[in-house]
């Protein structure tokens, strides 16, 4: 993030209650996270070898979990996942 999330969340009175975090990663802003106070936060993670990883990094944040979920625009039908090979797309 350019500007830390808690120093936007102070300048303009921000009053976050949770997070839905989509394309976790590696969860790279789960730090930032925690250091605003967001409360809550849910990475969702289509990818079962990233989303464990991203679970070990985040077991020092007892309030950030990770949802093994594929998201689409459209709800109750099959939809082709295509994985791209740099691992962040």
């Amino acid at each position: 993030m350019l500007i830390p999330l808690d120093v936007l969340a102070r300048t303009h009175h921000l009053d976050i209650g949770g997070v839905l975090h989509l394309g976790c990663h590696l969860a790279e802003e789960a730090k930032a996270y925690h250091q605003a106070n967001v409360g809550k936060v849910w990475w969702v993670e289509a990818l079962p070898d990233v989303a464990e990883q991203a679970r070990q990094r985040l077991a020092r944040y007892p309030d950030q979990e990770v949802i093994e979920a594929c998201v689409a625009d459209r709800g109750g039908q099959t939809v082709t996942f295509h994985r791209a090979n740099n691992g962040m797309s």
